[in-house]
């Protein structure tokens, strides 16, 4: 494939599904042998850092308070820099946008600089009418609008996000060789936990925000907590619900059995010390971290939303949003029954082999940047 000058745009440095596709795309199309760089409109996030130890070029234009129309100039400048003055000589230029906010500002910008513009929903934004017009009129500056799940596009279509003959659907992909069985990596893990073999460990991971509702799985996984049995609740992220999370612990008089780990860059590392995977959101996409926690063997049990429930198939535990005593049964169900459990697990890891590889995901996103 010839090479390409991509630049994927994001919000921010921000800790979240679309940004680690984008470093892990970057990453591997670096690799490759592209020029590739990141933007965002905030400086906010660790990603910054992580982005660069896989040498790529990162760039800030930020965005200022409110509705930013000088935002258009100034991105439409850095890409115009990034395709050259001689663009017949020079790599293809690609804009890769993955939130509603980038798209909105890069999408117009990167159209008007010439350059293919592919755009990644992760998820059914939760947003008022204007929020919305504004999406909708930059999606019409895409070459290509990529949902991660089937449910995601149907939302996308039933919505009319954008021009129906630019829809594509991409499912989220791992390296599985990052994710598995490794006693050596569970055991360094589970001792800086502090726990023992016999300890029921249940994780997640994600940014602490409403959306992800980890105020139910905390309320779910109490009745656990409290019984004789030994357990934890680990949460790997960080986010603006942590001290409300940390105050309902108290409240559930589980605050000594839930360990809030913060953002991890390791989160293969946590995924090994886990026993069970769960997830409690409002509404999601094609989550990445339920494809690594699948391909870590774990069992999972999460709200059937967006595409959970395709991804998930047989191989785990489904409840419906909100539910919490559903919730508690599934995760006391695993507790009490850790060989049909590791079951799941298995079933899981041979679910994302089959479907949910990265060179597959990667293969197809390239394709629409050449198209």
């Amino acid at each position: 494939m010839k090479r390409l000058r991509i630049v994927h745009a994001l919000a921010s440095y921000e800790l979240g599904g679309g940004e680690m596709l984008a470093l892990r795309l970057a990453s591997y199309q670096r690799r490759e042998g592209h020029e590739v760089h990141v933007v965002a409109l905030s400086d906010a996030g660790p990603l910054r850092e992580r982005f660069e130890e896989a040498d790529v070029r990162t760039e800030l234009v930020v965005k200022r308070a409110g509705f930013d129309a000088t935002l258009f100039p100034r991105l439409w400048a850095l890409f115009a820099r990034r395709r050259g003055l001689l663009p017949r000589q020079s790599p293809a230029l690609v804009v890769h946008t993955h939130n509603p906010q980038s798209l909105v500002y890069a999408a117009p910008a990167a159209k008007a600089a010439l350059a293919q513009v592919v755009h990644t929903k992760h998820g059914e934004a939760v947003e008022g009418r204007r929020a919305f017009r504004l999406r909708q009129g930059a999606a019409r500056f895409v070459d290509a609008f990529v949902s991660v799940s089937r449910q995601t596009d149907a939302f996308a279509r039933e919505h009319r996000e954008a021009p129906r003959g630019r829809l594509h659907v991409i499912e989220n992909g791992v390296e599985l060789a990052a994710y598995g069985d490794d006693p050596q990596r569970r055991a360094g893990a589970r001792a800086e936990l502090g726990v023992d073999d016999e300890t029921f460990v249940v994780g997640t991971v994600g940014r602490l925000q409403p959306v992800k509702n980890q105020a139910l799985l905390l309320r779910a996984a109490a009745p656990l907590l409290s019984a004789a049995q030994k357990a934890k609740l680990v949460l790997v992220g960080d986010g603006p619900e942590l001290a409300a999370l940390q105050s309902l612990a108290s409240e559930l008089g589980v605050a000594a059995s839930v360990v809030f780990l913060g953002y991890q860059q390791d989160v293969a590392r946590w995924l090994a010390a886990f026993d069970c995977f769960a997830m409690s959101s409002h509404t999601e996409g094609l989550p990445l971290v339920l494809i690594e926690a699948m391909a870590s063997g774990l069992p999972t049990v999460c709200t059937a939303v967006g595409g959970i429930p395709a991804a998930v198939g047989s191989a785990g535990r489904l409840v419906e949003a909100g539910d919490e005593a559903a919730l508690a049964a599934a995760l006391a169900g695993f507790a009490a029954d850790r060989a049909a459990a590791r079951a799941l697990g298995v079933a899981g890891r041979a679910r994302v082999e089959e479907l949910y590889a990265f060179s597959v995901m990667a293969e197809r996103y390239e394709q629409l940047y050449s198209a």
